[in-house]
């Protein structure tokens, strides 16, 4: 918003302000991709000083326009019900160059406990510790499959059962907490009702049936794929492909039963074992889509039954018939497709996917580099209001 006006071509700060009384509403957001795009090609030195002029060009509108402005920006900032915490350093910035008191004060964080909770939250030392308990607990459920070495240390494992459990308890509720009169925006992330159905699971009496306790451990494992972004890319590409590979899926099944019906027709007298009725050929031609002795079963049907394949039961063989050039043209085909084709495809898919996964999280890597710049921007602008005002007194003097 505040950087629009420097690179529009209003008149003065009170058409631009008219400009947003006009558009009141979602349509304004517009005005913000904008704004986003006069800034994001310039180094932080240049958005810096665009930032700075647009702000003191607000201390050049009157009253009724600011609280406007103000309007505006809150409409758009709460919409979602959600206050971050760069969305709390622009509308204080904001308000600092209007001059006006924020317009709904019911939404501004609280800067007790839960504020301390909050930054603990997003500490860097906090992700780590609890990275490092993650990996604990797997070292621990792996432990404790020896079942010698739990009965030799009991209390050694009771006290690491437990306090996992309560270290794994305090973090979601440092999670929580800053986000208790907004239970939605909390349980709107995937991650957090899982780590939420973990804790409450921990807590369960699972004794009669530790196998499920060691299972609900495991599967925090998961968390650390949050932290790597080259597993990150790895298994959201998987999850994204997961409806493309389906379909490859049931072309391949498709081609299995066309194969499979023109097998049993083609050879189910010479090699009943493998295509005697279509479920057994439909059977055989997926273990042959793996390439597992599939030569054996085009041999079957080159030289027959009686002189390949059926040597320990020859009881079987009732109508031995040789057909090289059909079963090599049958089997040659259905390997190139089954085999070659459609592995591709499904690579392919895997590959397509990694991409997508790994642009969209540049994309978000690049906006929390842009947000941890957004305070030292800040930090930057404020300095130079402050030398611009002793400069002022110098000269008054």
């Amino acid at each position: 918003m505040l950087n629009y006006v420097s690179s529009s071509d209003f008149a003065s700060i009170d058409e631009f302000a008219e400009i947003w009384v006009k558009y009141m509403g979602p349509d304004i957001r517009v005005y913000y991709n904008e704004a986003y795009q006069n800034l994001k090609d310039l180094d932080l030195e240049s958005q810096i000083q665009k930032v700075g002029g647009d702000l003191r060009k607000l201390n050049q509108i009157d009253e009724e326009q600011k609280i406007s402005i103000r309007t505006m920006v809150e409409e758009i900032i709460f919409s979602d019900d959600e206050f971050t915490e760069e969305e709390k350093i622009v509308y204080e910035l904001l308000l600092e160059n209007l001059g006006v008191a924020p317009g709904i004060e019911q939404n501004q964080p609280s800067q007790g406990l839960l504020h301390v909770l909050s930054d603990i939250e997003q500490s860097r030392w906090f992700n780590n510790f609890i990275n490092v308990v993650i990996i604990l607990t797997g070292i621990v459920v792996g432990l404790e499959t020896n079942e010698e070495l739990v009965e030799g240390n009991p209390v050694l494992f009771q006290i690491l059962d437990l306090s996992i459990k309560y270290i794994f308890l305090i973090e979601i509720l440092i999670r929580f907490l800053p986000k208790w009169n907004k239970p939605l925006t909390f349980l709107s992330d995937g991650w957090n009702v899982f780590d939420s159905l973990l804790v409450i699971g921990s807590f369960l009496p699972f004794g009669s049936y530790p196998f499920v306790l060691r299972v609900l451990r495991l599967l925090r494992f998961t968390r650390i794929f949050r932290q790597i972004p080259q597993l990150r890319i790895i298994v959201i590409s998987l999850l994204q492909s997961t409806k493309p590979i389906g379909f490859v899926g049931v072309l391949l099944m498709l081609l299995i039963y066309i194969y499979g019906v023109i097998g049993t027709t083609a050879f189910s007298k010479n090699d009943p074992v493998h295509f005697g009725e279509l479920p057994i050929s439909m059977v055989s031609l997926l273990r042959a889509a793996t390439f597992e002795d599939w030569t054996d079963l085009m041999y079957i049907q080159m030289y027959s039954c009686a002189e390949y394949g059926y040597g320990d039961h020859p009881e079987l063989c009732t109508e031995p018939s040789k057909m090289p050039i059909t079963s090599v043209i049958y089997f040659i085909s259905f390997i190139v497709i089954s085999g070659l084709v459609i592995l591709n495809l499904v690579i392919g898919v895997i590959i397509q996917s990694m991409t997508e996964a790994k642009g969209s999280l540049e994309k978000d890597e690049e906006l929390r580099k842009t947000i941890k710049n957004i305070d030292f921007i800040v930090k930057k602008i404020r300095a130079r209001k402050f030398e611009e005002m002793l400069e002022k007194k110098e000269g008054e003097s």
